[in-house]
């Protein structure tokens, strides 16, 4: 073991959502990665103004696809393993849980990056990937484009594509959600 090793307190799953649910970090964003918490940075504007955005985009275009799944932001996922991030949008087929959302359940997932880039198109994508989420956008802030991932494995995403931004989206995972000139407003 290494010494760093000691300094380090890994949960399972159970407790961390004992814990969430006794308010241990109400004043705190924390997410459970590989069995560790990890404080979330804090939202600046243009981040919470995207992710606003893309989640009412998400919203219209599952509309029109007349699918019946729902759109949330800042939700808590729980895929086992360690693994229950807390994603800014996540397309998910609505159940009557009323604890973390499972994994199972998720068809997209959103990620907007502002100062997290490295680690969203890093290791958070080779976990979603693992983690079997059939889709996983990243949208950038700075860069002004989407990221888009499909087709899951335990090397990561099979498809992938990058889109700037005013530019139409399609799912991969989700036929007939689209979004026409996504973010158009943020393009460059």
């Amino acid at each position: 073991m290494a010494a760093d090793d000691l300094t380090i307190a890994r949960f399972s799953d159970a407790e961390f959502e004992r814990m969430l649910g006794r308010g241990a970090f109400a004043d705190m964003r924390v997410e459970l990665r590989a069995g560790v918490l990890r404080r979330m940075n804090a939202q600046y504007a243009p981040h919470l103004r995207i992710k606003s955005d893309l989640g009412a985009e998400l919203r219209e275009a599952v509309q029109r696809a007349g699918l019946a799944l729902e759109v949330s932001i800042d939700g808590s996922v729980g895929f086992g393993a360690g693994f229950t991030p807390s994603p800014d949008v996540i397309v998910w087929t609505p159940s009557d849980v009323d604890t973390i959302l499972p994994g199972a359940d998720v068809a997209l997932i959103v990620e907007v990056a502002d100062t997290t880039l490295s680690d969203d198109l890093g290791a958070k994508l080779f976990s979603y990937a693992r983690a079997g989420v059939p889709e996983y956008w990243v949208a950038d802030v700075a860069g002004r484009v989407i990221h888009q991932c499909w087709a899951p494995g335990a090397a990561g995403y099979g498809g992938r594509r990058v889109i700037p931004f005013g530019q139409d989206v399609a799912a991969e995972a989700l036929k007939g959600v689209a979004l026409p000139k996504a973010l158009a407003r943020w393009a460059a």
